[in-house]
């Protein structure tokens, strides 16, 4: 055995130690004060009024003792020898042996968890026994008690080593550990309990102190952390997120109060797939219990690791999901926050959205937008598709009507009311398109009048010309016949000369005047081809606008 081990207990260390010695003390004590009253006794009716004396008298040193010094080595060491030698002397008075009550309080000074006070005692016993020899008393009976009584000794004070290491182990004594137990196990205030420095390092005492310590702080974390998920809880609770949370073993642990709104619209839909559907009962149940193949879904939350988008139709109801696996610090995956939307009338629009469009494309405008009951969003979205349809139709519908009206011949009709933006534009264009087109048809028609006037011209020149050349020609048969007669009368002529002559001038005047008329007709017609080029254009113009 090791000398630390040898050592009397560690009162400082181990302030329980100095009170279960005190209490040793006092016992002590009351034994001392019992033999010191039967030492009086002995005194008063025998003659060894000496002896029963000394054992009356060693009850003032055993009350010193055992009171400012209880608790104390010295204590217990004066003890266990004046116990031992009134127990001697006693023993000596009545003429008996001593080995029987020194091994009565050897047991007692076990209650000391020291073995200097067993081996004390153990040895006035001894002595005790073997002062018999010297006064020639038989040996064999006294040295046999002597050798038993000393061997109980140390046999006794080695069970006081044992006592005391497992003493020093529970670093307590054993009511302390238990309310120390039952305050860790009951969640009560544990308050000093959890003070290591109280206790002796690697005892139980000093465990449980550790373990409290930190059970009491696990549960400050504790409380943190439900403070902290209460404050979460109750902004899921407030969330128009459709929120729900379930286990790694896919099993619902909470529903907010959207998600259970959001089944609940849906309910009587829902229990004609599945009768017993609650939508106030979803905690405790499997998340499997939407789907029309559990297994399928199993495996690919089992193997999720990322978010994933997935998407439920029960009959005419169609939900989206959005589940996102939860991992702890160490990668664990604890469970999966899954948000629910219902897509059901987002759906439905979007199929009649797609619908009008392809009318509008083929031209039918006439389509709207039925409102969807209870969501506002897309009342709203209905609202502003119904009303842009209702713009559009209504601008091309009066865009239509002033073509109409310019096709039959009324250029003064416009586009009324008041626009914004791009039909602002069209309306502008087109107003300014027919006013365009009714100031290029008044051109038109004055352009129009003035041909019909150089055509009534053109005419009378024609006549003017046509009379002119009448008379010309004449003159030119005139002249032919004059000539003929003239070649086949030069001779017999020759006295009309001088007529001939003047004729021929006459001629040559008449014939300078028709050039003239010539290059009066010739311009006419370039005037005629110049407002034919004038008119073309404008036709193709007007053929360009229709």
């Amino acid at each position: 055995m090791s000398i630390a081990s040898a050592r009397p207990p560690d009162t400082v260390r181990l302030p329980h130690l100095q009170q279960i010695a005190r209490g040793a003390d006092r016992r002590l004590l009351i034994g001392s004060a019992a033999l010191a009253i039967a030492g009086l006794v002995l005194a008063l009716r025998g003659p060894q009024i000496v002896a029963a004396a000394l054992v009356a008298a060693a009850v003032l040193p055993a009350l010193w003792l055992a009171g400012p010094l209880a608790g104390r080595g010295i204590s217990r060491n004066g003890l266990a020898i004046l116990l031992s030698l009134q127990l001697a002397l006693l023993c000596a008075i009545g003429g008996l042996s001593p080995a029987l009550p020194i091994a009565l309080l050897l047991g007692v000074l076990l209650g000391h968890r020291d073995r200097l006070p067993v081996w004390l005692a153990g040895s006035v016993g001894t002595l005790a026994l073997l002062a018999p020899l010297q006064a020639g008393a038989a040996a064999w009976p006294p040295l046999l008690q002597a050798g038993m009584l000393a061997s109980l000794t140390l046999f006794l004070g080695q069970a006081a080593v044992r006592l005391r290491q497992q003493t020093e182990a529970l670093g307590h004594g054993p009511r302390r550990l238990a309310a120390l137990a039952r305050d860790i196990a009951t969640g009560a205030d544990l308050g000093a309990h959890a003070d290591t420095s109280a206790y002796a390092p690697g005892s139980l005492a000093h465990a449980l102190a550790d373990t409290a310590r930190h059970v009491q702080a696990q549960r400050g974390r504790e409380a943190e952390a439900h403070a902290e998920n209460a404050q979460i809880r109750q902004a899921l609770d407030a969330s128009r997120t459709a929120m729900m949370i379930a286990d790694n073993d896919h099993v619902i642990r909470y529903v907010n109060r959207s998600v259970v709104a959001l089944l609940r619209n849906q309910q009587a839909t829902l229990r004609q797939a599945f009768p017993d559907f609650d939508a106030e009962r979803l905690v405790g149940s499997s998340i499997h219990r939407f789907h029309a193949n559990p297994d399928r879904i199993r495996a690919i939350l089992n193997g999720l690791q990322v978010t994933h988008n997935g998407k439920v139709q029960i009959g005419p109801v169609h939900f989206a999901q959005v589940v996102t696996p939860v991992f702890d610090a160490q990668g664990l995956r604890l469970g999966f926050a899954v948000e629910w939307h219902d897509r059901t009338h987002e759906l439905a629009l979007e199929n009649a959205v797609a619908g009008i469009v392809a009318a509008a494309a083929a031209g039918d405008l006439e389509q709207r937008l039925q409102a969807t009951e209870g969501a506002s969003f897309l009342d709203g979205l209905t609202g502003g598709i119904n009303q842009l349809l209702d713009t559009l139709g209504s601008t091309v519908d009066e865009v239509r009507q002033m073509l109409s009206a310019l096709a039959n011949g009324d250029l003064d009709r416009r586009m009324q009311g008041e626009h914004h933006g791009a039909f602002a534009a069209i309306q502008r264009d087109a107003n300014a398109t027919a006013s365009q087109l009714a100031r290029m048809v008044g051109h038109i028609q004055q352009c129009a009048s003035s041909i019909s006037t150089a055509a009534s011209e053109i005419a009378a020149g024609n006549g003017a010309l046509s009379e002119r050349s009448e008379r010309q020609a004449a003159h030119l048969q005139e002249t032919a016949a004059s000539m003929e007669e003239l070649t086949a009368t030069v001779r017999q002529n020759a006295a009309h000369a001088r007529e001939a002559s003047q004729l021929a001038v006459t001629t040559q005047s008449a014939a300078s005047d028709g050039n003239i008329v010539m290059q009066r007709v010739v311009d006419t017609m370039q005037a005629i081809e110049g407002a034919s080029k004038r008119i073309g254009d404008i036709t193709g113009v007007i053929d360009g606008i229709a």
